[in-house]
């Protein structure tokens, strides 16, 4: 519960930034990433549940701007969070199909609230009055934000949090340890058809979300 104020605390303070920037009300963002951040965890813990694991309440990192601004990461500045984590104890017992679907409910659940949020915000964003590109354009753009948003926003907190929301899918899809995506593959040979279909698929997701230019 602790992680999770001081998260909340440290993306409110990103709210408040953006907010004094003109982009959007101060609660959007800290809603929206705590939205993402809980709907993946909670796909976890769903599917957990389901499999009868013990749950545990997540743990939240929050990533304050003091902090960040200490150490001289001007690349992660902006964000509040470094994400979170769930710990289902059993997990690896569990048979590679069931641990397939543990893995692929949570990336699941929180692409659809990152993609909602983000369309959400492209329905509230304002056009730019400034060069016809959006207030973030430094930023390394997914090619699924960069064709759901039009050009010349003033980018919205929840064009924000989408923009997060999607990257963090995809790097998470990444067939790494200790990812979400190298679970997913590396049980292929326990899988059925349609998971691994499924499996074939997340890897779509992985160059949608993630920017190649």
């Amino acid at each position: 519960m602790a992680s999770l104020l001081v998260t909340a605390w440290s993306l409110w303070r990103v709210g408040v930034l953006m907010g004094v920037m003109g982009h959007g009300p101060t609660w959007a963002y800290p809603v929206g990433v705590l939205a993402v951040l809980m709907a993946h965890e909670a796909g976890h813990a769903v599917m957990g549940w389901h499999f009868r694991l013990r749950l545990s309440w997540p743990v939240f990192f929050p990533w304050p701007l003091p902090v960040a601004a200490w150490l001289g990461w001007t690349w992660l500045p902006a964000f509040g969070t470094l994400g979170a984590f769930l710990s289902l104890p059993g997990r690896d017992r569990l048979s590679g199909w069931a641990q397939w679907w543990v893995a692929m409910m949570g990336p699941l659940w929180g692409f659809t609230v990152a993609v909602s949020l983000l369309v959400l915000g492209i329905w509230h964003a304002v056009p730019s009055a400034g060069s016809g590109v959006h207030s973030w354009a430094r930023l390394p753009v997914p090619l699924l934000v960069a064709w759901l948003v039009p050009p010349g926003l003033i980018w919205h907190p929840f064009i924000m949090v989408g923009w997060l929301g999607i990257l963090i899918t995809g790097l998470n899809l990444l067939p790494i340890p200790g990812l979400d995506g190298w679970t997913l593959w590396s049980r292929w040979a326990f899988l059925t058809h349609w998971q691994r279909a499924g499996t074939v698929l997340s890897g779509g997701m992985v160059c949608a979300c993630l920017p190649w230019f």
